[in-house]
């Protein structure tokens, strides 16, 4: 139209004025279509091929009219041919800025699927793995072990499944601090990868509480095999928060053997053994058969029983053992020793209940009950004039963790009128082991009342020299263990010579346990041991039958024992 009116040449009724008609009813076209719905949500922002090149059919048919023009002699002025230049850069423009814009979201587009699938993963690993130690979680286990059971009725190989707990981890938690028992966690996960195969699973089912599945095992002995492996790659100690911490575990080990078998029954069965193996003794693994089930009720029961016995210690019943004065044979004191006579299942020695009471917390009051019955005991023979010269008392692990164990001796010993002095208590020295600096303090809060501290079963626990020099300890009893093989192998006798010097060099008496015979209680004396203690010189026994060894005092006979003496002295 400008170049018309330019050029004086346009006039009504001129064919360009169908470009007016056709404009506007393109535009009320336009009008009439709908908005894409939800649905259509996906195609918005997509350009058809039509849509790409519409621009370009008018300049298309303009530059093949004018080149036909040209070719047939016609001539363009200038305004015509720089409008055309014009309007085709323009449009080229455009388009190319429409380009670089599409390219740029598309660029943006594709980061942010990326970023969204990274996240699912990352959602999707976390929703299956352990946040602290990156293995599996307990569902994914169970998945695991499900696809490994489906494998097994294709290839018929043997498929096991272990839960492994910690031994005493509690106590890292509680002496050390939450990031210290983390960081044992982290370390425990990554010895169990190095301790099994790549194609094994291993997961965090909770706590200390860590799953394994082996698949694909010729034999069920390669379950055993690998359980001797994480066994002994979990027992070097680590440092955690600065402290050295020893670690065991126990484990639980259950083979699949029955088509019917799932994960939750696997998991149950490894469980039941896992119980097992931390009712013998901890630090080993037992494997799950049909008879442990018996056990594990049996087992419940008695610790639903000791929470009962906790309020009734009456049924409690106190035997002493005496302890001899090697050197002179005289009587140096009594250890009281607990039995528990149970309504149902009669007179029960320690070995049958004394762990569970540490396992469920029963030990704390049960213990309680032992010292003042003791120490009841003790006023009761000061009254009727017979001298004990010292009381011996167990503490466990359990008790020595307990903030008010300090002033419970303290208390009985007031309640009874009994003298700091006389009263020794004993601690295992695997406490040492695995109590650390809590035990280094609660014993010196101990020692602080006046009473005596004695390290029981030594020789047994690994204790370093530094705990040995910074505990406030006065006696040293070396274990049983090393009683029976004094007549039968030099290395026991030069090793308890060896405990014995190093005892005297520390300004500490000496207990040695389990004296049996007579061979051995002279090679007690020549070694230069201070007491003994044991099956020759006198056997647990009730108040009644200990009285008269107080009496008038008592003596040692080789074939006898310890005997009251006739006369008083």
């Amino acid at each position: 139209y400008s170049y018309f009116t330019y050029t004086n040449t346009y006039g009504n009724g001129n064919i360009f004025d169908v470009g007016y008609v056709v404009g506007y009813l393109l535009i009320l076209l336009a009008a009439t279509v709908p908005v894409p719905q939800d649905d259509d949500a996906g195609e918005i922002g997509r350009t058809s091929v039509a849509q790409t090149i519409l621009p370009y059919i008018p300049l298309a048919l303009a530059a093949g009219i004018a080149a036909f023009k040209a070719a047939t002699g016609t001539r363009f002025d200038a305004l015509l041919v720089a409008t055309g230049f014009i309007t085709l850069a323009t449009v080229l423009a455009r388009q190319l800025l429409t380009l670089l814009e599409n390219t740029s979201l598309a660029d943006r587009l594709h980061v942010t699927i990326s970023e969204l699938r990274e996240r699912e993963t990352e959602l999707a690993h976390q929703a299956s793995h352990d946040p602290l130690t990156g293995l599996a979680n307990r569902v994914l286990f169970a998945e695991r072990i499900e696809h490994a059971l489906d494998r097994q009725l294709r290839n018929r190989l043997t498929v096991a499944v272990m839960v492994c707990d910690l031994d005493e981890f509690k106590s890292v938690n509680d002496t050390l601090g939450h990031l210290a028992g983390d960081k044992v966690l982290c370390v425990v996960a990554d010895r169990l990868r190095e301790a099994t195969r790549r194609a094994d699973t291993i997961a965090r089912l909770g706590g200390d509480e860590f799953g394994v599945l082996l698949e694909d095992l010729e034999t069920a002995g390669g379950a055993l095999e690998t359980a001797e492996r994480i066994t002994r790659a979990v027992a070097p100690p680590l440092l955690a928060s600065g402290q050295r911490v020893v670690t065991s575990t126990s484990i639980g080990i259950a083979i699949a053997s029955e088509p019917g078998d799932t994960p939750e029954s696997l998991l149950r069965a490894a469980d039941v053994a896992l119980y097992e193996a931390k009712a013998t003794g901890k630090s080993c693994y037992r494997v799950f058969d049909s008879e442990m089930l018996s056990d594990v009720f049996a087992r419940i029961s008695l610790k639903n029983d000791l929470m009962v016995l906790a309020d009734h210690p009456e049924q409690l019943e106190i035997h002493y053992q005496p302890i001899l004065e090697v050197r002179n044979g005289e009587l140096n004191g009594v250890e009281a020793l607990v039995r528990w006579r149970h309504p149902e299942m009669g007179l029960l020695y320690p070995d049958s209940f004394i762990r569970p009471a540490e396992d469920n917390g029963a030990i704390v009051l049960i213990g309680a009950a032992v010292l003042d019955l003791a120490c009841a005991q003790f006023a009761d023979w000061k009254r009727d004039g017979f001298e004990c010269p010292n009381l011996a008392v167990n503490v466990s692990a359990r008790q020595l963790r307990d903030p008010s164990l300090v002033a419970t001796v303290r208390e009985t010993l007031n309640r009874h009128g009994m003298p700091p002095g006389q009263l020794t208590l004993e601690v295992t020295e695997s406490i040492m082991l695995h109590e650390g600096e809590l035990a280094i303090d609660r014993l010196r809060e101990l020692k602080g009342l006046g009473v005596l501290i004695a390290v029981d079963d030594f020789g047994t626990g690994y204790s370093s020299l530094e705990y040995l020099r910074r505990l406030p300890v006065d006696i040293l009893k070396i274990d049983r263990s090393f009683t029976n093989e004094i007549d039968d192998d030099n290395t026991t006798v030069v090793l308890i010579d060896l405990m014995t010097q190093l005892a005297h060099a520390l300004g500490l008496r000496t207990v040695v346990e389990g004296i049996e015979t007579p061979s051995q209680m002279s090679a007690v004396k020549l070694l230069a041991c201070d007491q003994g203690q044991g099956y020759l010189i006198a056997r647990p026994a009730l108040p009644a039958i200990i009285a008269p060894l107080l009496e008038h005092g008592a003596r040692f006979e080789p074939r006898a024992g310890l005997v009251p003496n006739a006369q008083p002295v």
